[in-house]
């Protein structure tokens, strides 16, 4: 089948009744959630009878196999084979120069002490680790993060992609809810850990460790053009 179409094979007295649900399912018109009336699965999809004689009918005992496809209901690991993707792999680099964030000259002219940390030149302390550990302990502390890896997801399948690589479930954050994850292998080894904010209904932001910006970033692309493994099961 298509990488979009997915074939149901039902007994032909319940057809009616499991077609009905499937499209009002894909409508919204069936709960899909505990306590959000307006949550629905990624949709709409489009639910048709195969009739007999047609390309898409399945012969009588036929059973269908989508080994292409990365999830359907009833997968197991000896459905489809290929040729298995590389595990990703990141060698770390050390930049020539250190980077400087927006905030630079600020820091510099209250007079902090500047370090390098992941690649930035980052303020450690402005007067003493004592003074400023009182400072937060009786008031508050501040922090320049915008050496921060930032990323957006956009549209239709943003929760659905952000599902697919981080270790919590994304797609049920509200709209101006956030949620701490993890990037993770498929051996479930610690890639980064991260911040996901939800602030539009397709649209995500992404916060990830400076010191893995990079790595994130080419892991994320690498999932979503298929590149590297993402099922030790069904490596291909």
């Amino acid at each position: 089948m298509e990488p979009h179409r997915f074939r149901l094979t039902v007994a032909a007295a319940d057809a009616p009744v499991v077609m009905t649900y499937l499209r009002d399912l894909s409508d919204g018109y069936i709960a899909f959630g505990d306590d959000d009336l307006t949550r629905k699965i990624p949709g709409p999809v489009w639910v048709l009878e195969a009739l007999d004689g047609e390309p898409d009918a399945l012969p009588a005992g036929e059973v269908a196999a989508a080994g292409e496809k990365p999830y359907f209901v009833g997968l197991d690991a000896s459905t489809g084979s290929g040729e298995a993707l590389p595990a990703f792999h990141w060698e770390e680099t050390e930049p020539e120069t250190l980077r400087r964030t927006p905030l630079f000259d600020l820091h510099k002219r209250l007079g902090a002490k500047m370090v390098p940390f992941a690649g930035w030149e980052m303020p450690v302390w402005y007067s003493s680790v004592l003074e400023e550990h009182l400072a937060v302990r009786e008031a508050a502390g501040l922090f320049d993060v915008t050496h921060m890896g930032v990323y957006q997801v956009e549209g239709p399948d943003a929760a659905a992609f952000l599902d697919s690589v981080c270790a919590n479930d994304i797609g049920k954050l509200k709209v101006g809810e956030a949620e701490y994850t993890h990037f993770l292998t498929p051996d479930a080894e610690v890639i980064d850990d991260l911040y996901v904010y939800r602030y539009e209904p397709e649209a995500y932001l992404v916060v990830v460790n400076a010191a893995n910006d990079e790595k994130d970033w080419a892991w994320l692309n690498a999932v979503r053009e298929g590149k590297v493994k993402v099922d030790n099961a069904r490596p291909w």
